[in-house]
């Protein structure tokens, strides 16, 4: 998703400086421009049955959602179909809890269903939702693109509503009394159960949810840096790697071990007393998962299309299992089972050897997605073509600032669209800086 803050004299549109590109990747992912000026939706692209975010493994079923705008149910032992629900775009995680099923929508609800696949309630916001919702003291809490974090009871009724000065894709996640969620604005926040904020935390830019280990937080940033805080929101200690770290997902503490993904190609492990680093796996493209640990295993995937399984103590490779397209989508596993979506449009079932064991198709074919982020040289071009204008080469043109944070992608050359009288919206052909 591409985020603006000003326009030039002739229109263009600026892109805001020391982000990390590498996240252009989105405008595939996500198949969107987003205009914050006029806080509108100004282009969007259907993204097939593609599967952006982790299942949920219950009771011999698995859960997850997809791009198709449906939520899907199958069995966990064949990959058979036990049912569907239909909703907008689904490209954020879900969350159960006590027989319900919580998820948002980019038709800007957060829906609650019953294991069963039967509408509970919905709660509208004013914007898309992409965070994860998080089940905390009989509150619904979840981040929407209208910048507020939201807490409902679980009867869908509205508790209260945090405003933060950015969009809230976040996970959101708690612990005592605190609540916890990134933002754009480039702050990671604390809230109290009430809705009061407690402190806040300046980076340059938080999407994922800290994980909480001896009541501190481990987070990662688009600034490149894995950080620790304390419960107060004092840095105890920061690592720094060479990609956005943990972008759109959670962090991972297991048996004091920090397990950070990071945009650079490589899992980190570090330990969570001090950040020193114990060990480092690299991948052939961005992870854009967080990992999963379970009797000693790390599981996760990569946009080079496979499912990793590393051994927790020493980084070392026990196997990898190739898809047919990117994996944005974290596992789940139950200890015999490591369940999983792809870009591919299909939801995997592997067992713990790495073997398959069924894969279950959802609808539709995926939206092309390019991963050559590090094409050099180059640099992402937005312009506004008023209809009476000369021709599009013609037009002087504003380039972003330069981000010495990596590369993304994106191929919208050509669409447009009537936005405002008299002026059209055009992209150009992007990618990696």
């Amino acid at each position: 998703m591409v985020y603006v803050n000003r326009y030039d004299s002739n229109g263009s549109i600026i892109l805001p400086p020391a982000k990390d590109m590498k996240h252009f990747a989105d405008l595939d992912i996500m198949g969107a421009f987003q205009d914050i000026k006029k806080s509108q939706l100004v282009f969007e692209q259907d993204i097939g049955g593609s599967i952006l975010d982790h299942a949920l493994i219950h009771k011999g079923r698995v859960y997850f959602n997809c791009c198709d705008r449906n939520y899907y149910c199958v069995g966990l032992e064949d990959g058979k179909k036990a049912w569907s629900f239909r909703a907008g775009h689904i490209t954020g995680a879900s969350a159960m809890h006590d027989g319900a099923i919580y998820f948002g929508s980019f038709d800007r609800n957060l829906y609650a269903i019953s294991t069963e696949g039967k509408l509970l309630w919905k709660f509208q916001t004013s914007d898309r939702i992409k965070s994860c919702p998080l089940v905390f003291k009989g509150m619904v809490c979840f981040g929407s693109f209208d910048r507020n974090l939201y807490a409902l009871d679980l009867r869908g009724n509205l508790k209260w509503k945090f405003l933060a000065d950015g969009p809230v894709h976040s996970y959101v996640t708690a612990n005592g009394n605190a609540i916890y969620f990134g933002s754009y604005d480039q702050n990671l926040y604390a809230l109290d159960t009430a809705g009061s904020l407690l402190w806040k935390f300046r980076t340059q830019g938080v999407t994922s949810a800290p994980a909480i280990w001896k009541d501190r937080l481990y987070f990662g940033s688009f600034d490149q840096v894995y950080r620790c805080i304390d419960a107060d929101g004092r840095l105890v200690w920061d690592f720094r790697t060479q990609g956005a770290v943990q972008y759109y997902t959670k962090s991972v503490v297991a048996d004091g071990v920090v397990y950070a993904a990071s945009r650079d190609q490589n899992m980190y492990a570090l330990s969570a007393e001090d950040g020193k680093l114990l060990w480092k796996f690299k991948t052939h493209d961005m992870i854009s998962t967080y990992a999963v640990v379970v009797n000693g295993v790390v599981y996760f995937g990569s946009t080079d299309n496979y499912l990793y399984a590393l051994d927790a103590q020493t980084g070392r490779l026990l196997w990898k299992f190739k898809t047919e397209g990117e994996i944005f989508s974290p596992p789940a596993c139950d200890g015999e089972n490591v369940c999983f979506g792809s870009w591919d449009c299909s939801m995997y079932c592997l067992g713990v050897d790495g073997k398959l064991r069924w894969k279950f198709r959802t609808s539709g074919p995926p939206a092309p997605v390019h991963t050559d982020i590090n094409a050099p040289n180059e640099t992402i071009r937005i312009t506004w073509i008023p209809k009476a204008s000369p021709k599009r080469e013609e037009l002087p043109e504003e380039e972003g600032p330069k981000s010495s944070y990596g590369g993304g992608s994106g191929d919208y050359g050509g669409g447009s669209l009537e936005d405002s009288p008299g002026r059209h919206y055009r992209s150009r052909k992007s990618y990696g800086l």
